[in-house]
């Protein structure tokens, strides 16, 4: 059975008629589905539903998934063992009658202080089961009834929607249970508070809050005047390093630079980087072509389905995409076959020009070595001549670096096509992701790793990970020698648009 994908939510069924709500599907759901982003269930008609939201949504009884055949499912929070808490029944005949609203609020007090997911009402308390906290609630003077029922859980001071307007700070706590009913007593205790980090989800910055009063802000001169001291310490020391450094520098080499690539051999480089870059964007049209056209017959069915007034058909919306996906994949194919073609053309022949180049050097270097064994020898008797440097041979496989002086970096000769990630696909996710990837002296890709990533957990970074171990060299080589080297590349994802 296929696996369904559900990415949109709509709160509460907002902006739906009625009659649409009542013909969609259903979906029951235990609150430890609900809290999270990303989880698999089975709906009414027996469809294997994976939910994927944005990170720190939670859902809610009578929301309404959005599926991506274009169907609606309505969410049905799940009876589930809980304990409702309520003032105790045999109260003194004497009690004000705000005393059973202080005993509750005494409850919400020690129960969001412990960060449990709480759902509150004016009249009673709602938890999951734990005896510990039934015993400290009965301890209390409380009532504590074991029932099965819906558990709605009040939302974190930082969740979408909140209405908490109170200062908060982070206690540090970390928590997997979602929200929170986090509320604090306006005792001195001290927390070493701080702000949620910037960029943090809401669902993240609610983990970790509980609400109090503000604490008392102490001086800052020490902190400021140790600061200062430190940097004082940090100079001195600096001042003498560097002095020490003048003084023992040597006098300027008169030795002439290391020689560095021909302006011919940048050329070439810069020629190679663009050839990649030109083959990459293939790929990614091939891609962009599939996916709209994907997108066109979805929404060419979803039509005609709302022409007839009826509901769109999954098979045959899957029947549709495939045929167009397919079409789209054999036009672009046609089209690029003869582009790639010229390109990796241009490439190989780009390579034979690096490798003449290379033998070229080499050819100068070692005629300039025989000339000067062949100059006469020196006749200055006083002098002991140095001995000459000793080089190292090159070995085929030899692991350089490709920026080392004399290496001929690695250039891609053949890309098979890739498949555009299906989850960054159906949430329309583009993005770039740099590599640095290990090509070995036969031109085969050994290794590869993310210098910067794209898509979070979309699976971008995954898929151009194993693209890129997919693709063919032309070797690096250093002296004409064959050799390993990491060498970076890009790999592109995007949308048509």
């Amino acid at each position: 059975m296929s696996l369904l994908i559900a990415s949109k939510l709509i709160g509460a069924g907002r902006g739906l008629a009625p009659a649409v709500v009542r013909r969609a599907g259903r979906v029951a759901l235990d609150w430890d589905s609900r809290q999270k982003s990303r989880f698999e269930a089975v709906d009414s008609a027996g469809r294997r539903i994976g939910v994927f939201l944005p990170r720190g949504r939670i859902v809610r009884g009578g929301d309404v998934l959005v599926v991506d055949d274009g169907s609606l499912l309505v969410v049905d929070a799940l009876d589930q063992p809980i304990l409702v808490v309520t003032p105790a029944p045999n109260a003194a005949p004497n009690a004000a009658p705000g005393d059973a609203a202080l005993a509750i609020a005494k409850a919400s007090y020690h129960l969001g202080n412990r960060h449990v997911p709480l759902e509150v009402h004016a009249d009673r308390l709602v938890l999951e089961p734990d005896h510990v906290l039934a015993e400290l609630l009965v301890r209390m003077g409380l009532r504590v009834e074991a029932a099965r029922g819906p558990f709605e859980p009040e939302a974190g001071a930082y969740d979408a929607g909140s209405s908490a307007t109170a200062h908060a700070h982070a206690h540090g706590h970390t928590s997997d249970s979602g929200s929170h009913a986090a509320v604090s007593s306006g005792s001195g205790a001290s927390h070493g508070a701080a702000h949620p980090p910037e960029g943090a989800t809401a669902r993240e910055a609610a983990a970790g809050f509980t609400f109090h009063k503000d604490e008392k802000k102490g001086s800052k001169t020490p902190l400021i005047g140790g600061l200062a001291a430190v940097l004082l310490i940090a100079a001195a020391g600096g001042a003498w390093f560097l002095k020490g450094r003048a003084a023992a520098v040597p006098p300027p080499s008169t030795l002439p630079p290391p020689t560095t690539m021909s302006p011919e051999m940048v050329a070439l480089a810069q020629k190679a980087k663009e050839l990649e870059e030109k083959l990459q964007a293939l790929e990614a049209e091939k891609a962009a072509a599939s996916a709209k056209a994907e997108e066109d017959a979805k929404k060419k069915v979803e039509a005609q389905a709302k022409a007839r007034g009826q509901a769109v058909d999954p098979e045959a919306l899957a029947r549709a995409q495939d045929e167009a996906r397919k079409k789209a994949q054999a036009e672009q194919e046609r089209k690029a076959q003869a582009e790639r073609k010229r390109l990796e053309d241009e490439q190989r022949a780009l390579a034979e020009q690096q490798a003449a180049e290379e033998q070229r050097r080499a050819e100068e270097a070692r005629a300039a070595a025989a000339a000067a064994a062949a100059a006469p020898p020196t006749t200055v008797a006083a002098a002991t001549p140095p001995p000459p440097p000793t080089t190292v041979a090159i070995k085929p496989g030899t692991l350089v670096d490709v920026n080392d002086v004399g290496v001929i970096a690695p250039v891609a000769l053949n890309k098979p096509s890739f498949t555009y990630p299906p989850i960054a696909l159906r949430q329309r996710i583009e993005g770039k992701v740099d590599l640095s990837v290990l090509v070995d002296e036969r031109g085969g890709v050994t290794d590869a790793k993310v210098i910067s990533g794209a898509g979070g957990r979309a699976g971008l970074n995954e898929a151009a990970s194993d693209y890129v171990k997919r693709w063919k060299f032309r070797p690096a080589t250093k002296e004409g020698v064959p050799v390993k080297t990491w060498t970076p590349v890009s790999v592109v994802f995007m949308l048509p648009r």
